[in-house]
């Protein structure tokens, strides 16, 4: 059986339909953008860095919410990766995943975000005190909003 696509039609998509679609989104917000062509998959994901000009959000944000915006302990963001409602549990009624002020090490869970039925979990990206969840339980969540702060340890 062969393939849909040959190598001369996924070079010719390669170059002219990706290159355009990353001039789009070049200079906005967009963090991560999957892209489908038939049997092709491509993800595309934009490393943002914590520190700089980029860190000016997540001080402001803090000072906004009474946490402590000084330069000490690194703070990283918790963003959605998905809309939906925000659960700090698995399961309704059960217990939280993860407490305010409590350890915790990167990739583990924090919250789920449901959509369609089906629960993602939001992960830490990296390890650290929990600092602050910034929504409540149950609460719709957009793309990209700012759900946790972790203070790195």
């Amino acid at each position: 059986m062969s393939a849909p696509w040959d190598g001369d039609a996924l070079a010719d998509v390669l170059d002219s339909d990706v290159k355009e679609v990353l001039r789009a989104v070049q200079g906005t917000g967009v963090e991560e953008i999957r892209l489908s062509w038939g049997s092709v998959r491509i993800a595309l994901q934009r490393e943002v860095p914590a520190t700089g000009a980029d860190a000016a959000p997540l001080d402001g944000a803090a000072t906004m919410l009474g946490l402590d915006a000084d330069p000490g302990p690194r703070r990283t963001e918790v963003r959605s990766h998905m809309v939906g409602p925000f659960h700090r549990s698995r399961e309704p009624d059960g217990p939280i995943l993860v407490a305010e002020g409590e350890h915790v090490e990167a990739g583990r869970a924090l919250g789920v975000i449901e959509t369609l039925g089906m629960g993602t979990e939001v992960e830490a990206p990296a390890s650290g005190r929990l600092e602050r969840v910034l929504v409540e339980d149950g609460q719709a969540v957009e793309y990209g909003q700012l759900l946790a702060v972790i203070v790195e340890e």
